[in-house]
């Protein structure tokens, strides 16, 4: 399958991803971006954003449930995180058991790491979604 992405700038609110597959909306994600409308770009400034920094941000992640998923999840986020703490994460099984959702709350400092942790975890081989 292969995934659409089309970027929507709104004023007064964060830019937002939006994911598409077969015409449907999957999900919405913050990003960063620079987009450009009608030949202009248009960047974030630190005024724009919604989010007060440093922050505890809750990161919803979901992939396939096998063993190695979790201990894989919270591996990346303590690379962002030294403090994180893998007891606080909540975990939830997907209604037919084949895949389960992480809600884990890493401490940002900025839209930077909060981005690049994004997309680390976007990237990685066991997630496939990141939210």
């Amino acid at each position: 399958h292969s995934l659409k992405f089309q970027t929507l700038a709104i004023t007064g609110v964060e830019p937002l991803l939006t994911i598409m597959q077969a015409h449907q909306t999957i999900h919405l994600l913050p990003v960063n971006i620079l987009a450009k409308r009608d030949n202009q770009t248009m960047t974030e400034t630190p005024s724009d954003s919604l989010i007060t920094y440093p922050c505890d941000f809750p990161i919803k992640v979901m992939g396939s449930t096998v063993p190695e998923f979790v201990p894989a999840i919270c591996h990346v986020a303590r690379s962002f995180d030294p403090d994180f703490d893998d007891s606080t994460i909540e975990l939830r099984a997907s209604k037919g058991g084949n895949y389960q959702g992480i809600t884990l709350t890493v401490h940002v400092h900025n839209r930077e790491q909060l981005d690049e942790l994004y997309r680390t975890l976007s990237s990685h081989p066991l997630v496939k979604v990141v939210l």
